[in-house]
């Protein structure tokens, strides 16, 4: 289940080193893009995860970190712990036959169409704050 996060954060170096170097309205751009994706990765884990795990659908949050230039995305870490791995990787009493995968195919799915957005807010902040200059 750390296999979103372990990405944001090797990542989140060079967003960090970016951000120092770029208007406060790209922060706020950020901000909103980086919140607008984690409740759209959790609303698509939401709708994959199979209807009888009620308690694991509505374990499955997101957090704004680094005051919210990032978003850890999370299942079971209150409540369905233990169903969100069985879930995700089946058990070994059954076998993996019985893995209904949610989160790992969410996370491979959103994330390019993360890296596009962030690239898109920042573009539109660096022009909204008039350090456009064109090609």
């Amino acid at each position: 289940m750390e296999t979103f996060s372990k990405i944001n954060q090797r990542e989140l170096k060079n967003v960090q080193s970016l951000m120092r170097h770029i208007p406060t309205e790209a922060k706020k751009t950020t901000r909103r893009a980086v919140e607008r994706k984690a409740k759209e990765m959790v609303g698509i884990m939401r709708s994959i995860v199979p209807v009888d795990q009620s308690i694991l659908k509505g374990s499955i949050e997101y957090r704004l970190l680094a005051q919210g230039l990032k978003a850890a995305v999370f299942a079971g870490a209150r409540k369905g712990g233990a169903v969100a791995k069985h879930v995700e990787f089946g058990t070994k009493k059954r076998g993996t036959d019985d893995a209904q995968p949610f989160f790992v195919p969410t996370v491979k799915l959103m994330r390019k169409r993360i890296n596009d957005s962030l690239r898109r807010s920042l573009n539109s902040a660096v022009k909204k704050a008039g350090g456009y200059r064109g090609a």
